[in-house]
């Protein structure tokens, strides 16, 4: 999502953060994790909209580090 506006007038991303929060939940459940942002839109059913290939896709995951808590 694009980038909202709080009350105090600081910038904070929807999407980005929802997938952190997600990630953190899921780290140490799973052997792996991977937080990738789509290449086109907002998410990963605009990008495959937009034409995305499979093999993109998997590209893009393959060059992605593991996903690690931003503490540890």
């Amino acid at each position: 999502d694009e980038p909202k506006r709080r009350p105090d007038g600081s910038l904070w991303s929807p999407g980005q953060e929802g997938a952190e929060r997600l990630a953190e939940h899921l780290f140490g459940r799973c052997r792996t994790l991977k937080v990738i942002k789509p290449l086109v839109g907002k998410d990963t059913r605009k990008w495959v909209e937009a034409g995305a290939m499979a093999d993109v896709i998997r590209n893009v995951i393959a060059n992605k580090q593991f996903w690690r808590p931003a503490n540890g």
